[in-house]
C-alpha cells in the first residue's frame, strides 16, 4: 500500500458518508445514498454495483444497477460503505487469475459497512454493527451477503476506509511471515513491492517480533513514501535466494478462505491482527479517494495513466488495454526508459501487472526493436525477459520456461557462456540482436503486459 499518511487526515464523519474510491495497492469505495432528482425515484429493491462487463481494460468496467441480494441461512447482509481494490483485482479485470466465473461478474473480495439483516441461523452479530468482510467477489457493491464465518466486527476508532483496507493485506502478510516463513527474533525478510499494501503490511508486522531486519524492494515512485512513513530500506539482489538454498513458497488466501475451508484459521489470525491494532502497533495507510461514478474510467490511474499511441493492428475493441505503449501479438508494451539492475527492472514490470518482455517469435522481436527505437531514440540497449541465472548456458523466460526462440548475435560470439553475464539485452543498435549482460549493469528495459 504506497501512501502518504496525509491523504485522509482531514477525513471528517460527513465525508466517510460520502462516496469515494480508495485506489493504487489498497483502495476503498464508500457508499453514500445516491443523490435523487425530483423526478426520479430510487428502487428499494435495486442498488448501485460496478460491473466488469468483459475482461480486458478499464474500459470493461461499468456502474449499473443490479436486484439487492438477501441473506441466505448463516449469512449476513452488509450495507457496503467502503470495498477494496488490490493487485488481485487488477489481475481478475484482465483475466489473468485461474478460474475467474465468467463475465459479466462483480469484483471485489472485501468490504466494510453496517449489519443490515441476518439470515436464518445466524449468531454472533446485530442490526447495525459496524463490520468488515471477506466476500466471494461482489464486494464492489452497495450491498453484500456473505457467510458470518468471512464476516468481522470493526474496532470502535477503526474507519470503514481502514478496514476495507485491512482484510486482505494484513491477513496474507500475517500468514506469510508467522505461518509460512515462521517469522523469528532476529532473522531478515526481503519484501518484494515494499511500497505496496501487502509490503506495508509486512513491515509493519515485522516491528511486532524483535531485531527483525527488513529489505525492501520498490519501484522508485514509493521510495519517497517508503523513506516517510516506513523503516530505511536498501536493496538487495533477490537471486541471492538461490545461492542461498533458500524456499521461495507459494500463498493463496482466497483459495485458503474459498476453496480449502480455512475460515477458523483465518479468524484466529484476524483476531491477533486486531489486538495488534488496537495496541496501536499496526494501522492501514490509504493512499486516495475516489468516487463510485469515476470506475469506469479513472479505477487504475495511479497505476495505468498515460495516453495510448496508435494501434497498428487497428483492434479497437483492444485498443483501450494499452493505455500506454503499443498492442501486438495480443500484449501491450511499455519502454521503461529509467535504467534499472535486470531484476529491479523485472520486479518493477510485475508491479505494473506485466514482467520484462521475452521475445517468442522473430515478428515479435523485430516489433520491440522497432518500438524501442521510436520510443527511446538514441538509446542502445534494452532488458529483455531472458536469462540463465539458474544454470548457465540454459536460457529460460521470467517464468522459468524454456525458451524456443532466440535472436543471439553470433558476428559477436554471443552469447559469451560466462557465468557474470547471466542476462539478455535487446539492442536497437545491432538490429535487434540478443547479447548476454552483467545482470547488475543498468539497462532501459522493455516490460510486457497479457490481453487476455
Amino acid at each position: 500500500m504506497a501512501a502518504d499518511s496525509t491523504d485522509t487526515a482531514d477525513i471528517t464523519e460527513e465525508e466517510e458518508e460520502t462516496e469515494h474510491m480508495i485506489l493504487e495497492r489498497n483502495c476503498v469505495i464508500i457508499n453514500a445514498e445516491p443523490v435523487v432528482s425530483s423526478s426520479s425515484s430510487i428502487d428499494p429493491k435495486e442498488m448501485r454495483v460496478v460491473m466488469l462487463a468483459g475482461f480486458g481494460g478499464i474500459g470493461k468496467l461499468r456502474v449499473t444497477k443490479r436486484t439487492m441480494p438477501e441473506p441466505q441461512r448463516g449469512e449476513v447482509k452488509v450495507r457496503v460503505k467502503a470495498c477494496g481494490l488490490n493487485f488481485v483485482d487488477l489481475m481478475v479485470r484482465q483475466g489473468n487469475i485461474d478460474n475467474p466465473p465468467k463475465p459479466p461478474l462483480i469484483p471485489g473480495f472485501e468490504c466494510s459497512g453496517i449489519v443490515e439483516s441476518i439470515g436464518e441461523n445466524t449468531q454472533g452479530f446485530e442490526i447495525g454493527d459496524r463490520v468488515m468482510a471477506f466476500v466471494y467477489y461482489n464486494a464492489w457493491a452497495e450491498v453484500v451477503c456473505t457467510p458470518v464465518d468471512l464476516v468481522y466486527k470493526m474496532p470502535d476508532k477503526m474507519t470503514f476506509q481502514e478496514a476495507a483496507a485491512f482484510t486482505l493485506n494484513y491477513v496474507a502478510a500475517y500468514m506469510m511471515l508467522f505461518e509460512v516463513a515462521n517469522l523469528r527474533e532476529g532473522m531478515s525478510v526481503l519484501v518484494h513491492s515494499a511500497g505496496g499494501s501487502v509490503g506495508q503490511a509486512v513491515a509493519q508486522l515485522c516491528s511486532t517480533v524483535p531485531n527483525v531486519t527488513v529489505f525492501g524492494l520498490a519501484s522508485c515512485s514509493k521510495h519517497e513514501a517508503i523513506r516517510d512513513s516506513w523503516w530505511q530500506v536498501e536493496k538487495v539482489n533477490p537471486i541471492k535466494l538461490y545461492e542461498d538454498n533458500k524456499v521461495i513458497a507459494g500463498f493463496s488466501l482466497l483459495n485458503l478462505l474459498f476453496k480449502q475451508g480455512g475460515c477458523a484459521r483465518v479468524k484466529s489470525v484476524m483476531d491477533r491482527l486486531l489486538s495488534f491494532y488496537n495496541q496501536g502497533r499496526i494501522k492501514p495507510v490509504v493512499d486516495s479517494l475516489w468516487a463510485l461514478e469515476e470506475m469506469a474510467s479513472d479505477s487504475t490511474e495511479t497505476s495505468e495513466a498515460g495516453e495510448e499511441e496508435e494501434d497498428p493492428e487497428g483492434d479497437s475493441d483492444n485498443k483501450e488495454l494499452c493505455l500506454r505503449g503499443i498492442k501486438a501479438h495480443r500484449k501491450c508494451y511499455l519502454t521503461i526508459e529509467e535504467p534499472k539492475h535486470y531484476h529491479e527492472a523485472n520486479e518493477d514490470c510485475i508491479a505494473q501487472g506485466g514482467t520484462l518482455a521475452t521475445p517468442r517469435d522473430v515478428n515479435e522481436n523485430n516489433e520491440l526493436r522497432d518500438y524501442a527505437k521510436r520510443s527511446a531514440p538514441g538509446s542502445r540497449d534494452f532488458w529483455i525477459g531472458v536469462a540463465d541465472i539458474v544454470k548457465e548456458g540454459q536460457y529460460v523466460d521470467v517464468n522459468s520456461m524454456p525458451i524456443s526462440y532466440w535472436n543471439w548475435d553470433r558476428s559477436k560470439k554471443q552469447p559469451t557462456g560466462t557465468k557474470r553475464e547471466s542476462c539478455v539485452v535487446l539492442s536497437v543498435a545491432a538490429q535487434g540482436k540478443w547479447y548476454d549482460e552483467v545482470c547488475r549493469s543498468q539497462k532501459k528495459y522493455i516490460c510486457e503486459y497479457l490481453i487476455p
